[in-house]
Formats: structure tokens, sequence, C-alpha cells
């Protein structure tokens, strides 16, 4: 995994999953840049 991006030790071990080693970093930063759906939490958090 490049340094592209901040992550958890939680998210990187998840990375190592057979099930998820096809992930591609450059599809998790457009997600990132480019999210489906945005909303912002009653806290006024904003979640992608």
């Amino acid at each position: 995994m490049s340094g592209a991006f901040k992550h958890t030790e939680y998210f990187k071990l998840t990375r190592e999953r057979h099930d998820r080693k096809i992930i591609k970093d450059d599809w998790i930063l457009e997600t990132i840049k480019y999210p489906n759906k945005v909303r912002t939490q009653s806290d006024g958090r904003i979640k992608k």
C-alpha cells in the first residue's frame, strides 16, 4: 500500500485479506474525491 492517504492499522490489516487485495489505491482515492453520496449528520460531521 502506498502512502497516498492516511489510514488506520485496522484498515491496513483488512487490506491484506485475500478478498480485499484486488482493491486498488486509485479506486479508494477516486471514491474519497468523488463520493456517491454525502450526508451531514446531526452532530455536524460529514458522512461520505
